[in-house]
């Protein structure tokens, strides 16, 4: 019975001592669950970003197709080929159009001779009817045979009028029929390199409704990224946004840029929707390739070289509302909650602009102290 005032005592002084901490706005230290464990901040960039999945395609791509019917008679390139703009790619045999030309040129000199002659024609019948008019004014010519005249001379202007228009039109045909032969040869349109053979050698190809393909080519030394943004994440990004990606197999290396353009219509795939985003990066190196698959980061907010501590060294486990101190390890041993600024966050970590230092020694899991 004797120890029931020192208890009393001893309960009065710790009420005190809590009633000091509370006036004074300072905490008690708490102590860990399980050992005192820390971790120190590293200073790393954090950012909080937007992902998504891309396709990588050439910035400039070209399908090169027959504007003439025929076979194939050469084929000059395999895919993988690096061609300069203007170089002989394939041919189709030019006999069929090299006889058109011939065919052409036949009606067109034709045309030429026949306009000679009716050109001659309409001159005689011009002077005939002027005749016959100088003559009518003096009594002498009959004005039937006047009217006649007239008649004829009208007759043979026309038919030369005539013949002209269809010499224009057998022009036409020539120069027609010479872009045809000159079609036979295809050409590349532009310096780069042959991404795919559609056409064999010896195919007989139809260019009389659509240009049938015989090839694509594309320029590798920039790629277009076509990022697939969800409808939940298309109102957090903007084109001047900066961005980066990085492909399987590139290990850590990644390739920067800034979002260009946002598709305005959505693309339907199955039961969701995305929106197209895009932009260009340089490859110089010819490291990226066509239908490459990529993953994209758009950048919300970035914490540079900033102390950072994992998630769950928060209050609250990173949560909204709660994540404003984490436990520091003090002199005696025990944790003692600190008032933190945050910045930036990932999925891992957080940056910590103030609060501690790079010394602190912190608590990996705040859910375990108390």
């Amino acid at each position: 019975m004797r120890r029931r005032p020192k208890l009393l005592m001893l309960a009065g002084l710790t009420g005190l001592a809590l009633l000091a901490a509370a006036a004074t706005g300072r905490l008690p230290a708490t102590t860990p669950a399980a050992g005192p464990e820390t971790i120190a901040p590293q200073r790393r960039d954090v950012a909080r970003t937007v992902t998504a999945t891309a396709e990588l395609l050439p910035a400039r791509e070209v399908e090169v197709g027959a504007q003439v019917s025929g076979q194939l008679s050469r084929l000059l390139v395999t895919e993988g080929d690096r061609v300069e703009a203007g170089q002989l790619l394939a041919e189709i045999d030019p006999r069929r159009a090299a006889a058109e030309v011939l065919r052409t040129e036949a009606a067109l000199a034709a045309l030429e001779a026949e306009i000679r002659i009716a050109a001659e024609q309409a001159a005689i019948a011009a002077r005939q009817h002027e005749r016959l008019a100088r003559l009518g004014v003096r009594g002498v010519s009959a004005p039937a045979a006047i009217e006649d005249a007239a008649s004829q001379r009208t007759i043979a202007e026309a038919r030369l009028h005539v013949l002209e228009a269809q010499q224009r039109q057998a022009e036409a045909a020539l120069e027609t029929a010479q872009l045809n032969l000159q079609n036979t040869r295809i050409l590349a349109p532009i310096a780069g390199t042959v991404t795919q053979i559609i056409a064999r050698q010896g195919q007989v190809l139809n260019a009389t409704n659509t240009a049938p393909l015989i090839l694509r080519l594309a320029d590798l030394s920039e790629m277009r990224l076509r990022a697939e943004l969800s409808e939940g994440d298309v109102w957090r990004v903007s084109p001047g946004q900066p961005a980066w990606f990085t492909v399987i197999g590139a290990g850590e290396r990644r390739w920067e840029g800034r979002l260009e353009a946002i598709q305005p219509e959505a693309v339907p795939n199955r039961d969701t929707v995305f929106f197209h985003g895009h932009f260009v990066v340089p490859n110089a190196d010819g490291a990226l390739r066509s239908r490459m698959t990529a993953q994209v980061f758009f950048l919300l907010e970035e914490s540079r070289g900033a102390l950072a501590l994992p998630l769950a060294a928060l209050r609250g486990a990173g949560r909204r509302g709660r994540e404003d101190a984490v436990a520091v390890l003090q002199p005696d041993g025990r944790f003692a909650w600190q008032a933190v600024r945050l910045g930036a966050r990932d999925e891992v970590h957080v940056a910590i602009l103030e609060g501690i230092g790079p010394d602190a020694r912190v608590a990996p899991r705040a859910e375990r102290v108390r």
